[in-house]
């Protein structure tokens, strides 16, 4: 870009984007703007403020050594006092989430940039922010011993290629009686918010606030005008993936190189 900005008039810690509930502890006025030409070099100051060394950000650290920009924050000019930026923000989940979920998480993988951190933010937005029930398993991530499988709790949501891969099958076979809902895909966050808010009877329609009458009006405009966003059913349901089958094979074989996808 020809110009990076970050706006830090209110930062945002404790995971991707905290529910409305916990915003008051998850969130601080810092009251500056970062900006400049070098995108790199934007983020390893923005990085200070946060309270973190760019080796600590594992796609900055390999921006810099890719030579993509500047990465060392000692040269880089800055214009302005960071020494009054001290504290350091966390960035995980509070994990304030409903009492009656029961995760098990993959022990060789469960990745926090998509299956494990996308979800785990879902399920604690719709755990504070909405009427929600609990009474269900969510399964991410890969290599799990067989005692991780045993007595899981209510339906099933299994998120991500790995898991499904992984244990897909064997969960059918182990709980026929249960509805088992997959999320194919990797970082397919309509297709998580979806299965979430159907096990926990939270209505997609609710998490707009609009009046419904007005959500499905502006909805079907935006439709009438191309849009193409892949949102969660607006009734409730969990939400097809909408992928080809070249598209869940790449992903089910996971990943290479994104060409093979067409």
């Amino acid at each position: 870009p020809d110009f990076c900005i970050i706006e830090g008039v209110t930062a945002i810690f404790n995971g991707h984007v905290p529910p409305m509930a916990l915003l008051r502890e998850s969130s601080v006025q810092l009251n500056v703007l970062i900006g400049g030409q070098d995108t790199v070099a934007v983020d390893t100051v923005g990085c200070k403020v946060m309270g973190y060394a760019t080796e600590e950000v594992e796609h900055l650290r390999l921006a810099a050594e890719w030579g993509l920009g500047e990465g060392q924050l000692d040269r880089i000019e800055v214009i302005g006092n960071l020494s009054r930026f001290r504290r350091r923000y966390p960035y995980a989940l509070l994990r304030h989430f409903h009492p009656d979920v029961r995760i098990v998480e993959g022990r060789e993988r469960a990745c926090v940039e998509g299956c494990k951190g996308n979800t785990e933010c879902a399920l604690e937005i719709l755990s504070n922010d909405y009427p929600s029930q609990g009474g269900f398993t969510i399964v991410f991530g890969r290599g799990f011993d067989e005692a991780d499988l045993e007595g899981l709790t209510g339906d099933i949501l299994v998120v991500g290629a790995c898991a499904i891969n992984d244990r897909g099958a064997d969960l059918r076979q182990r709980y026929p009686d249960r509805r088992i809902i997959e999320v194919d895909a990797h970082n397919d966050i309509r297709g998580v918010t979806a299965g979430l808010a159907t096990l926990m009877k939270v209505r997609p329609l609710a998490m707009v606030p609009l009046n419904p009458l007005r959500s499905l009006w502006i909805t079907l405009q935006a439709k009438l005008h191309g849009l193409n966003s892949r949102m969660p059913p607006l009734f409730g349901g969990p939400a097809p993936t909408g992928l080809s089958e070249a598209e869940r094979r790449w992903y089910r074989e996971g990943g290479g190189d994104p060409g093979r996808r067409a």
